[in-house]
């Protein structure tokens, strides 16, 4: 029951009130204003046609800006609701040791477990049998050793999806694991964030405007500053700033990494 929660379909309220209440309102009322201005074409009322196309046209405009505004105002309240579903990769990962204890993920039937030496792949109604590096040539073992390690994010159905992309070349094997609180903490520990690129930095640097990205295209394509709004790093990639922002916050994260590998 929980799964199929889980899997249901997912209708922001306020997004939801536009699509019952709002686009419905503003279709009769645009209706209403075309229907009148046909009837006064049509009584000959010429005299008046001037001035009452101009009060039309006004209002349509009028209406018009009112729908673009909410529109925009429901879009803002979805990322906001997205940040706050992944508000703990804003924060200091749990610690955990991977070498005593497993971190678990299940999705679309498919169970994922990450453990210090790599990553096992098993069907849900397969048993463990504990021992996680056996049958390495069944193809279900991903070791960190060999493995690509990405930060893959889309956005379905107005939801936003982080998550953890793992390829190995050895065995071209690769997985989607969903990210969540407990996945964090494995990446953080296993210290596979420092891969994630320039990205991953700027959710963390500036998350309102990354996540406001992910719900609208997907993937992060500018970069703005968190306090004035002016974009340093263009779609393209190139710096039209202060390239210290991402810049700091990654000799930041090496730090960190140096201090814990010693």
């Amino acid at each position: 029951m929980k799964k199929q929660e889980q899997n249901k379909p997912y209708l922001h309220p306020a997004r939801r009130n536009l699509v019952l209440f709002g686009v419905p309102t503003y279709l009769v009322l645009v209706t209403f204003l075309i229907l009148l201005s046909v009837w006064k074409i049509d009584t000959g009322e010429y005299f008046v046609l001037s001035w009452f196309t101009a009060v039309c046209a006004v209002l349509f405009l009028a209406l018009s800006a009112g729908m673009i505004w909410l529109s925009h105002r429901v879009f803002l309240k979805e990322a906001e609701t997205e940040r706050a579903r992944y508000a703990y990769l804003l924060s200091p990962p749990k610690p955990i040791d991977l070498s005593k204890e497993r971190v678990t993920v299940e999705d679309d039937g498919v169970r994922y477990i990450f453990t210090e030496l790599g990553l096992k792949i098993e069907d849900e109604t397969v048993k463990s049998t504990g021992q996680v590096f056996e049958e390495h040539d069944s193809g279900k073992i991903i070791l960190w050793k060999n493995a690509d390690v990405y930060l893959a994010t889309r956005n379905l159905e107005r939801r936003v999806t982080i998550a953890l992309a793992v390829y190995s070349g050895e065995t071209e094997i690769s997985a989607f694991v969903p990210i969540t609180e407990s996945v964090y903490s494995a990446v953080c520990a296993l210290g596979l964030d420092k891969d994630f690129g320039e990205g991953w930095t700027y959710l963390k640097y500036n998350p309102k405007d990354a996540f406001r990205q992910l719900l609208k295209r997907g993937y992060i394509r500018e970069m703005y500053h968190a306090k004035t709004g002016e974009m340093f790093v263009d779609k393209y990639g190139n710096f039209l700033g202060d390239e210290t922002v991402i810049t700091v916050e990654n000799s930041n994260e090496t730090e960190n990494k140096n201090a814990r590998d010693e």
